[in-house]
């Protein structure tokens, strides 16, 4: 089948053949397909391409964001166990001050005679020490204490305070602890030559007693010693010995047994009179409740025996009337 075509151009006709046209539709369409389908292709790689690209942007910044909150998170973990550790520090510190203070106290109202100084702070040295002096106020010796507040003892701290003894040259040296060194069992001992006391009120009173009344004899026996008198040496070498130490703690421990023993006999006799008492008192409610029911029975007051209240204390009869 022939088609007619003019040209635009010079405007002659001719003919073609319609197979030839279809044929050249169709190579035009094939190209046009595969070039769409190349330009397909080549775009999808690039969007390909491009959507990785933004992927790994993304995780980077993801990464980066994470990355720089756990760095954050980590320094303000830092901060805060730097805020607790100085809270503590303090805290302790505090403790340990209100500790110094209370000893202090503690040996000023025990002893008001006594010169009770303490150590200044931010200088070397223990926490306080006590000037024991005479009835006529003389200086014969001082006793130099260090408070510890803390959970378990250090034998440290026993070198340490013999340390800070050289510049003190004190005569006798304490520690107030509580925590006590496992090897003394009491409330206070003697350990390298240092006085170890736990920290309550009682025991520092006790043992800061008898180490003034050691200091005293001592003072006592230096004035009245004579020259040559090897007897008095002899003593003052014992007083200042560990021996008179450890005879004096054994002392003060049988006080304390004695001390508790007449408490607790003291609590003992309390509650029996107490119950005792009670038993008196229902006796006696339980006789006029007697006495009440006859009268009402017989329609006549029984007054029954008479009972002088000042013979027993402490009860009133009104009250087990009203009782009954």
């Amino acid at each position: 089948m022939k088609t007619l075509v003019r040209c635009p151009n010079c405007h002659s006709s001719f003919q073609l053949d319609e197979l030839l046209i279809n044929e050249f539709k169709d190579s035009i369409r094939l190209e046009f397909e595969g070039e769409l389908l190349n330009r397909e292709a080549e775009l999808s790689e690039k969007l390909e391409i491009a959507r990785k690209e933004i992927r790994e942007q993304v995780q980077q910044e993801s990464s980066l964001t994470i990355k720089t909150k756990e760095k954050l998170i980590s320094d303000l973990k830092d901060q805060l166990t730097k805020v607790r550790q100085k809270l503590d520090n303090s805290s302790q510190q505090m403790t340990g001050e209100i500790q110094e203070l209370a000893l202090e106290a503690i040996l000023s109202q025990t002893f008001p005679a006594d010169l009770i100084k303490p150590i200044a702070k931010g200088r070397n040295g223990a926490d306080c020490s006590q000037y024991v002096r005479s009835k006529s106020g003389a200086e014969i010796g001082t006793i130099l204490y260090e408070s510890k507040r803390v959970n378990t003892f250090s034998p440290a701290w026993i070198d340490k305070l013999k340390k800070d003894n050289l510049n003190a040259k004190c005569d006798i040296t304490v520690i107030v602890t509580s925590a006590m060194p496992k090897d003394i069992t009491g409330k206070f001992g003697v350990k390298d030559g240092v006085w170890i006391c736990v920290f309550e009120p009682e025991a520092i009173k006790q043992l800061a007693l008898v180490l003034r009344y050691g200091l005293l004899k001592i003072c006592e026996l230096r004035t009245t010693q004579k020259s040559g008198d090897t007897k008095a040496e002899k003593l003052i070498q014992y007083l200042s010995s560990s021996e008179y130490q450890n005879q004096v703690e054994n002392v003060l421990k049988g006080f304390q047994i004695l001390e508790q023993s007449f408490k607790d006999e003291k609590t003992k006799l309390t509650k029996m009179w107490k119950l005792r008492e009670q038993q008196l008192q229902d006796t006696l409610a339980s006789t006029l409740e007697v006495f009440d029911s006859i009268g009402f029975i017989s329609e006549r007051s029984i007054s029954g025996p008479e009972i002088d209240e000042k013979q027993m204390p402490g009860i009133r009869l009104s009250d087990l009337r009203q009782a009954s």
